[in-house]
């Protein structure tokens, strides 16, 4: 019959695939399951990233950005205009409302949000780079009107979207280059074991006189029609998961990576007909080719691979000072892990050969056929082994790397999302009172917090002053990083401040005024207090007897009017909860309405009434005197003055510094330095206490720590005035700990954060991608592993009659080759966790800092789940392979031909 018709060559194919049809459809559903998880893969990252970005821009509470201008003339066209302008800068992603500002509608704000429904990493990084430059090209449009003010903190949260976005472009292609090398592996080892099923028909066909581009032809359309269908189940069942996972998105997420999953297709299908194709030659050439993965692992080959990796790993340290959207690095980010493992696997295979000559040579001591036996078998056929050690190093080194890189990154994200936002629960109020503070403590543990940026010189940094009491309670702990009972003691100082009795309700306060009549009658008193948190309030007591001592008659007829002294005496109600007084200051008269009038105070006195008791408070003013009022228009008027404060008797405040900010001053230990709050006049005179990598609750690099305590008693300075002196800093957050944020937000009415970090929530999208790929590559490894083992026992058919003929049982026969596979897959299961360890402290590190912008003082963590799913897959097809090879042996045994046994 002849073989050349295109109808015989047909029937020719079909009767081919089906003669080995278990093979056939094994070849056919691996393809189909490495199509399916790239593709599934490919999409769950889309879907995943889609969400975390939106995730991670919800929870940012200044995800906007407001232009606000005067309203034109015409207001449809300056609409028009304005989201031209917008639209152009920051792309189609984003969304503007128009939102009339003014009683009088005279102001218009344009708030620009980012469209969660659109929203992709591309998208991102062009909202981030666009608004840069979009209030020049606002401020230069028809849109605006008058001029422009800016306000809202877009920039900030799309730069760490951003950076998120681009750190998890750089590091989503390992898991798919995991997943595909270990498929490629799979699929050429099943295919292989099915060439070498139909060898003998092969020969057969060549002796009836077919030519090699027939048998071309016949496997090339064989291997088409299986990829064809193989790669429509896949794209089903992958289609269906992701449609079960994000729904209406499933489409676009599928068609994203299309491109990566044909490309797997065409490699696959390709690998499969040409390992078909070649196995299904001559025994002879087949053994021949047995060590090729030896020979691809040669010296020179394994120097240019690891120089490679090196090379990669090397630069990614070199660059990690780099911005992570820098394409050398997004590059060097997949480059340097895929790499490292292609170098493992090859250095793997090369220790293997020694190694294996080594253990020959002791087993070789002992008596009996085992271990010797096995031994020097695995050290003299570890060419055919070599593609068993490759795949189980490359499995459990990606499986360790998956693990390392998934423990980091939990610890690194939830490090520095913690030590972003410095406690549990975050109220931003904008101003705390001591009825806050007392209504916070309610709920929880919590602690007023003054926290504001400071100035040195042109250097700026955060700086976070918080209740020395309170900070070991509400300040998240992090390991290596963050101690707050250490903090806390580095900062806390002795209070300085007049205490006040307890359960003390009212102030009264005594002095003597010297002035003229009517301005002596217009003087207060102003004392600051503050409760056991550092939070102070301001008690205004305001005379209501005066007796006069004296009075001396105006020699110009009344004209400025009487000189009177007075014994001025007041009393005020103090605040729920103060324990001890900051300053006593006074108030003169209304220089503008008093015009070169003066009054001088002497003997103040003050004292506290508790439980209807008056307690005299001491104190020693400053000065035994003190002048106030003077003349307006001359520049000489001092209305203010304060007598006494803590501030003339408090410590250097000691302050703990971050270590960059530190760097950037030249600061050690023991140094001091003057702190000035950006836009306002107070500053604080401080002493580095300590240096600490990073300040909690302050999100830059940049940080200071105090004592909100020690800060309230350094503020009012002592001396006379001419505008109202410095006050204590107000509290503007409360940090709490032990408390539900929205329960917080309810009973504050503010705004609370948590701890988040914007580009963590990002990359934290790949985190199930990272867990599935590792579990998806040791089943592919898994498939490849058991094939490769059958087919060598297949091709070593004729030993097992020889080692029968001398007495060797074929359970015995068994156990040795069973023993054979477990030394070499032990062997590669703990060169790839050695090989994964190593490559993973190198690159881990550095890929999660990018992947967690605001992580500090990285160390390396493992997920044992990860490692230890992997190490049970690969031991449940060991175990198979166990149960394949022993069947195989008993089958060899029994047989009466050599040949018939290797079929």
């Amino acid at each position: 019959m002849s073989t050349t018709r295109p109808i015989r060559l047909l029937r020719l194919t079909r009767a081919r695939t089906f003669a080995h049809g278990a093979l056939a459809a094994g070849v056919g559903l691996l393809i189909a399951f490495v199509v399916f998880l790239v593709a599934t893969l490919g999409a769950w990252i889309t879907v995943d990233t889609h969400r975390a970005l939106v995730t991670a821009i919800g929870t940012s509470d200044s995800a906007e950005l407001v232009l606000e201008t005067r309203v034109g003339s015409d207001s449809a066209a300056q609409d028009e205009a304005a989201a031209s302008v917008i639209h152009g800068a920051l792309g189609p992603n984003v969304l503007v409302t128009r939102e009339p500002v003014g009683s009088d509608g005279e102001l218009v704000q344009y708030v620009v949000t980012p469209d969660a429904a659109t929203l992709t990493p591309a998208a991102v990084t062009r909202i981030a780079a666009g608004i840069t430059s979009l209030e020049d090209r606002f401020r230069t449009s028809t849109a605006a009107v008058g001029g422009l003010t800016v306000s809202g903190g877009l920039a900030a949260t799309m730069a760490d979207a951003g950076a998120g976005a681009v750190s998890s472009a750089a590091i989503s292609p390992i898991p798919l280059a995991i997943i595909a090398v270990l498929g490629w592996f799979a699929v050429m080892e099943l295919s292989r074991a099915w060439g070498r099923a139909r060898a003998r028909e092969t020969s057969l066909l060549t002796a009836r006189g077919m030519s090699r581009g027939q048998k071309a032809a016949l496997t090339t359309g064989e291997m088409l029609l299986i990829t064809l269908a193989a790669s429509v189940i896949g794209f089903a069942a992958a289609f269906t998961v992701t449609w079960l996972r994000a729904g209406t998105a499933a489409p676009a997420a599928i068609a994203s990576g299309l491109p990566l999953t044909i490309t797997a297709v065409v490699v696959l299908a390709v690998t499969a007909g040409t390992s078909v194709a070649r196995a299904a030659e001559s025994e002879a050439q087949v053994s021949a080719r047995a060590a090729r993965f030896t020979q691809v692992a040669s010296v020179g080959a394994l120097a240019l691979i690891v120089f490679s990796a090196v090379l990669a790993v090397w630069q990614l340290f070199a660059t990690r000072d780099t911005p992570v959207d820098a394409p050398w690095r997004v590059a060097l980010s997949s480059l340097a892990p895929i790499l490292s493992l292609i170098a493992a696997a090859l250095i793997a295979v090369l220790i293997s050969a020694p190694l294996a000559r080594a253990v020959a040579a002791v087993a070789g001591t002992r008596p009996g056929l085992s271990p010797t036996l096995p031994a020097r078998n695995v050290a003299r056929r570890l060419p055919a082994y070599a593609t068993a050690v490759a795949l189980v190093v490359i499995t459990v080194s990606g499986a360790v790397f998956a693990g390392s890189y998934v423990a980091t990154w939990e610890k690194a994200s939830g490090s520095a999302a913690a030590l972003s936002a410095g406690a549990e629960v975050r109220v931003q109020s904008g101003f705390v009172s001591p009825a806050d503070l007392r209504e916070a403590n309610e709920l929880g543990t919590a602690a007023a917090v003054y926290a504001v940026d400071v100035v040195v010189g042109e250097i700026d940094a955060g700086l976070v002053a918080i209740s020395q009491d309170r900070l070991a309670d509400v300040v998240i702990g992090i390991p290596g990083l963050v101690a707050p009972a250490a903090l806390a003691q580095t900062v806390a100082t002795d209070s300085v401040a007049l205490e006040l009795p307890p359960n003390a309700t009212e102030l009264e306060f005594t002095v003597t005024a010297e002035g003229v009549e009517q301005p002596v009658y217009t003087s207060s008193a102003q004392i600051w207090v503050a409760d056991d948190s550092g939070v102070a309030s301001l008690v205004t007591v305001t005379f209501s007897d005066a007796e006069e001592t004296s009075r001396q008659p105006d020699p110009n007829d009344g004209f400025y009017g009487d000189l009177v002294v007075t014994t001025l005496t007041g009393t005020a109600t103090l605040p729920a909860g103060v324990t001890s007084i900051l300053s006593v200051g006074l108030t003169a008269v209304d220089g503008g309405r008093y015009d070169g009038t003066i009054v001088t105070f002497t003997a103040p006195k003050l004292s506290a009434i508790a439980d209807d008791e008056t307690v005299p408070i001491d104190f020693q003013p400053a000065t035994p005197s003190m002048i106030l009022g003077g003349s307006v228009r001359a520049g000489t008027s001092s209305p203010y003055g304060v007598l006494w404060s803590t501030r003339a008797a408090a410590p250097v405040v000691p302050i703990v510094v971050s270590q960059s900010f530190a760097t950037e001053l030249s600061l050690t230990v023991g140094d001091t330095v003057d702190l000035r709050v950006d836009g306002t006049g107070r500053s604080f005179s401080a002493q580095v206490a300590a240096i600490v990598e990073a300040i909690p609750g302050v999100a830059s690099a940049r940080g200071v720590l105090l004592s909100l305590d020690a800060a309230v008693q350094a503020a009012v300075p002592v001396g006379t005035f001419r505008d109202a002196p410095t006050t204590p800093p107000a509290p503007n957050e409360i940090w709490l700990a032990g408390v539900d944020p929205a329960e917080a937000a309810d009973a504050l009415g503010a705004d609370v954060s948590v701890p988040t970090d914007v580009a963590a929530v990002i990359t934290g999208g790949l985190i199930t991608t990272w867990w599935i790929a590792p579990v998806g590559a040791a089943l592919l490894a898994s498939i490849a592993l058991i094939a490769m083992l059958a087919s060598l026992t297949a091709t070593r058919a004729g030993e097992v009659l020889i080692l029968r003929a001398v007495g060797v049982a074929p359970r015995a026969q068994a156990r040795m080759r069973i023993v054979e596979a477990a030394t070499v897959v032990t062997t590669a299961t703990l060169l790839g966790a050695l090989a994964g360890w190593g490559m993973s402290a190198l690159t881990v590190p550095l890929l999660v800092s990018a992947a967690v912008p605001g992580s500090r003082q990285l160390t390396l963590a493992m997920n044992p789940v990860i490692i230890g799913a992997v190490i049970g897959i690969i031991a449940v097809a060991f175990v198979i392979s166990a149960v394949v090879i022993a069947g195989m042996v008993r089958k060899h045994a029994t047989s009466t031909r050599i040949a018939e046994a290797a079929e």
